[in-house]
């Protein structure tokens, strides 16, 4: 987690990155990024609908959160969605340059229902925050062709 000052940090090195995209800060952001997100997977050949629903719901979430949170005075923001897929699987960032989320944290009670559910869904999620901005980063394990669809 980023210290109060200190630069946002960055995801890991990628494999193969899917999607990225810089939208403005609105909500029309929120239905851009889903679908964005889900038809870059969907050209990926990840057909898991559980799989594919998850993560339209998380990347909804953060992106949302970023719209609604990141800029309350402003109305200039972006939110920028990016999509990889790494050795370990499915990664997604959300990342905003916002006022930050106070006292962020992985462990998300008492933070609000968006970021509970999203860490929920996801397989892991990191928030760094400082005044900076936020990055959500939100990881899922690619299903392999011997792996069962996820519950």
């Amino acid at each position: 987690m980023a210290s109060a000052g200190a630069p946002v940090g960055t995801v890991s090195p990628v494999k193969s990155e899917l999607y990225r995209e810089r939208l403005p800060a609105t909500p029309a952001a929120v239905r851009r990024a889903r679908l964005g997100v889900t038809d870059a997977l969907a050209r990926a050949g990840i057909a898991d609908g559980t799989l594919l629903a998850d993560i339209a719901l998380t990347v909804s979430e953060a992106t949302a959160n970023a719209v609604r949170h990141a800029y309350p005075s402003r109305n200039d923001g972006h939110v920028e969605v990016s999509l990889a897929c790494t050795a370990e699987g499915i990664v997604i960032t959300v990342t905003d340059e916002g006022r930050g989320i106070k006292n962020a944290v992985s462990d998300t009670r008492g933070l609000g229902i968006g970021l509970a559910l999203m860490h929920s869904q996801a397989d892991s999620m990191e928030v760094e925050s400082n005044s900076t901005g936020t990055i959500v980063t939100l990881r899922f394990a690619a299903p392999g062709p011997d792996q069962p669809p996820r519950p």
